[in-house]
């Protein structure tokens, strides 16, 4: 029977059928199981379940010929069929080509998958196929690198993920500057080829993983810097000396408040221990200058450390000189001080009142203090940095 007579009014209603029960895996158990294409499924399968739906002999004679060799049908079927095993092929860690006990080989690529396929599908119209749907950048190929992840993608991971990357990271946070930019440029220095670099500028295309992950921990380390800076309103260094922004008379401070002092200033000159935390150093400097603002230009002394061969020396420099000669053996903290400054007025207004009217409080065996009122109304005085309220 010739095309012309097979074409009647049931030949675009088969059509439609046949097409969609090679394409929607919903709902049709015939074909797919969960949604995935049954390793048995065939033509002939296809073939059955439309014949339960067109009965006649010419209805019959319509579906044969539509799912007949090379027609746009089987060629859509055979596509689907050979899309659905290199999934598998991916997918399933069972698979000994790939995989050895349900890792993936260090050696598996996208040619051993091709070759893997075409041991199947040997046609030369297979082959072709099995090599487009796994051309770079496919939905294959994508998936295949999900599960094998490739030296440049680790590479770059490992440039987001790891603290000791130096070009990103500063004492273990990532810097305020740190940019998809600059881990391409930094990943070009080591995959340097042009087919090398597009990959890296396509795995950092938006909404990538890779660009994500980025994101994410860019977003982890700001919170994470703003904790830190934080922190540094509640830092107490142990001070007898009670917070203020009223003029300090160094040379009356105790002993003990005068060693303190110097220890926090040997910390961040780093003399006492080399390796000393830069943060641990600059939270204890960051206190003098910002909850001490009248100390700053104080002339305070200092034991300097020396060789073995000679003699301990005093150095005697204002608060702001030391800060400023410990600054090069630390990174950067400018925004982390600039941020803490800005709270000082906060810091400082309970240590401040209106007015001319001051209250002081004369301890036994001890200094004057002066009185403070609570929230509540309550008078207190700060010692140890501790609040202590007078019953």
């Amino acid at each position: 029977m010739s095309n012309k007579n097979l074409v009647g009014l049931n030949y675009p209603d088969i059509y439609k059928y046949l097409k969609n029960l090679i394409e929607n895996s919903k709902n049709n158990s015939t074909l797919y199981k969960n949604s995935d294409l049954r390793k048995n499924a065939s033509i002939n399968m296809i073939k059955a379940q439309a014949k339960l739906n067109f009965e006649s002999n010419n209805e019959k004679k319509i579906i044969n010929h539509l799912l007949e060799n090379n027609t746009e049908l089987s060629e859509l079927f055979k596509s689907i069929k050979i899309e659905s095993y290199l999934f598998y092929l991916i997918e399933d860690r069972k698979t000994n080509t790939l995989y050895t006990e349900g890792i993936m080989k260090k050696n598996a690529s996208i040619n051993m998958l091709k070759k893997n396929a075409k041991l199947t599908f040997n046609s030369n119209k297979e082959k072709k196929l099995i090599n487009h749907l796994l051309e770079p950048y496919s939905p294959l190929s994508e998936l295949f690198r999900a599960y094998f992840p490739t030296k440049i993608e680790s590479h770059l991971k490992n440039l987001i993920e790891n603290p000791k990357t130096t070009t990103l990271y500063t004492q273990g946070i990532l810097k305020r500057k740190a940019s998809i930019n600059m881990l391409k440029e930094q990943a070009k220095l080591t995959f340097t080829s042009n087919k090398e670099k597009e990959f890296i500028n396509h795995l950092f295309k938006p909404k990538s993983d890779l660009s994500e992950l980025f994101k994410e921990t860019k977003q982890y380390h700001k919170d994470k810097k703003g904790a830190r800076i934080s922190e540094l309103t509640d830092v107490n260094p142990k001070l007898i000396l009670q917070s203020t922004v009223e003029e300090v008379d160094y040379m009356k401070l105790g002993q003990e408040n005068k060693d303190i002092i110097g220890d926090i200033i040997k910390k961040w000159l780093k003399e006492i221990n080399p390796k000393q935390d830069s943060y641990a150093s600059f939270k204890g400097i960051a206190y003098l200058i910002v909850y001490f603002p009248n100390m700053q230009n104080i002339q305070i002394t200092v034991n300097n450390k020396n060789t073995k061969n000679t003699k301990n020396t005093t150095i005697t420099k204002t608060l702001q000189e030391w800060y400023h000669e410990g600054k090069d053996k630390h990174e950067n903290f400018t925004e982390e001080f600039e941020i803490i400054s800005s709270l000082l007025p906060k810091v400082m207004k309970e240590e401040q009142l209106t007015g001319d009217d001051k209250e002081y409080i004369k301890l036994q065996n001890g200094p004057k203090r002066l009185l403070r009122t609570g929230p509540k109304g309550g008078k207190y005085y700060m010692k140890g940095g501790n609040k202590v309220y007078i019953k």
